[in-house]
């Protein structure tokens, strides 16, 4: 929904199909259909050595992803004070404040991963700036917002973006889902 919901703001006049599939089947339906493109992860096709297809990048704080997309996680044991030793030597701290400040939005909207919001953080230094939007399905009311502020202040930047959203017309929009989604789901 987070896709189709920008693209349909940004491109009304296209027409999207849901295409489903691993990376190869979906290329191979691109090339053997009357699709005349796809969506696909960046990174995911520079995995596979597939840079070469890809015609268009998105700029990411426009196309805006999925909070914490592309984090990993990594839990121990509790009391396992080796593996954890070991865990922090690898530990990120500007991704880690990345994830939290665009996961603290979705926190804030009271929304999953499903609704079409997206958050995009970046660093520079010990400075952090934070993307994030909200749309209705159709993609007619997209509400985009930002902020900027310290990597020490990312819980703080995503409560920020998101009461901004939720002001901005947000909190009708996810009611609004709320009341689609209760629609379509059958009563027991």
């Amino acid at each position: 929904m987070r896709r189709a919901a920008q693209l349909r703001h940004l491109r009304p006049d296209l027409c999207l199909v849901p295409l489903r599939g691993n990376v190869q089947t979906r290329i191979h339906k691109l090339q053997t259909t009357d699709l005349d493109a796809i969506i696909l992860a960046r990174a995911g096709l520079e995995r596979l050595g597939l840079a070469h297809l890809i015609s268009l990048a998105f700029d990411p704080r426009q196309f805006i992803p999925a909070p914490a997309q592309g984090a990993l996680a990594l839990q121990t044991r509790n009391g396992d004070d080796q593996t954890v030793a070991v865990v922090r030597s690898i530990d990120d701290p500007s991704a880690r404040a990345v994830s939290v400040a665009e996961r603290q939005v979705l926190v804030t909207l009271k929304c999953g991963c499903h609704a079409p919001v997206g958050a995009y953080a970046q660093c520079d230094g010990d400075l952090m700036e934070l993307h994030a939007f909200v749309a209705d399905i159709e993609g007619h009311n997209v509400i985009h917002k930002q902020a900027e502020g310290t990597v020490s202040q990312a819980v703080e930047l995503g409560e920020e973006v998101a009461r901004e959203l939720l002001d901005a017309g947000g909190r009708e929009i996810l009611r609004e889902l709320e009341r689609g989604q209760a629609k379509r789901e059958p009563e027991t």
